[in-house]
């Protein structure tokens, strides 16, 4: 009898095994599914820019070198001097905090590079403590109340877009899109590789796991 049982034994395991490899690979294929689609909203909404009036630009930071912006915050701050300069703002708030490596904040380089390219010093308000997109926005809802600015348009690179105004909204930030046109990211390996990257932020920022 326990010979006899070894076959049903081995049919039995090589069942659960498959069953187990079944539901692997479709939970393997529902994420892949998702980030997916979750990398062709990014790619499709970075193409939408709201263009009209707002109290504010909010300009997500980016690295400074020294006292200079990097390209990536330089072409965000050339944005934001733009629509001020169109008069679809009436005021500028500048994020970041200070690097890893020490050295002015972010938000202070980006406040002395705005006054010297239009923006009135006093229509620019420095968010100098964050060091992430969350953190940028927070800061900078406490900042717009406090000044009484009730609306705003996010500045950032196009593919950084989509996570976001998701993240504005979902502070209760009345905000809108507005892209740069000139973003530091253009060859197609380094688009790819921020989207990937904002894939997986955004992905995680959906499921809770992040923020």
């Amino acid at each position: 009898m326990a010979r006899g049982s070894e076959p049903g034994k081995k049919r039995k395991k090589k069942l659960r095994w498959g069953r187990f490899f079944l539901v692997f690979g479709g939970i393997v294929f529902a994420i892949g599914l998702a980030f997916g689609v979750t990398c062709w909203d990014i790619w499709r909404y970075s193409k939408t820019d709201a263009k009209r009036e707002a109290d504010a630009a909010v300009v997500l930071g980016a690295a400074a070198w020294g006292p200079k912006p990097s390209p990536v915050f330089k072409a965000r701050l050339d944005h934001a001097a733009e629509l001020y300069g169109e008069g679809l703002v009436k005021a500028v708030v500048v994020t970041g905090g200070v690097g890893r490596l020490g050295g002015p904040s972010e938000a202070e380089v980006g406040k002395d590079y705005l006054v010297r390219h239009g923006v009135a010093e006093s229509d620019v308000i420095e968010e100098d403590r964050s060091r992430r997109t969350f953190d940028n926005l927070k800061n900078a809802q406490n900042l717009m109340e406090g000044a009484g600015l009730t609306s705003c348009l996010v500045v950032s690179d196009p593919l950084h877009m989509r996570r976001a105004v998701a993240i504005a909204e979902g502070l209760g930030m009345n905000a809108l899109p507005s892209p740069t046109h000139t973003s530091a990211y253009q060859s197609r390996e380094a688009k790819a590789k921020f989207l990937m990257r904002e894939g997986w932020f955004m992905f995680g920022y959906r499921l809770g796991l992040v923020r």
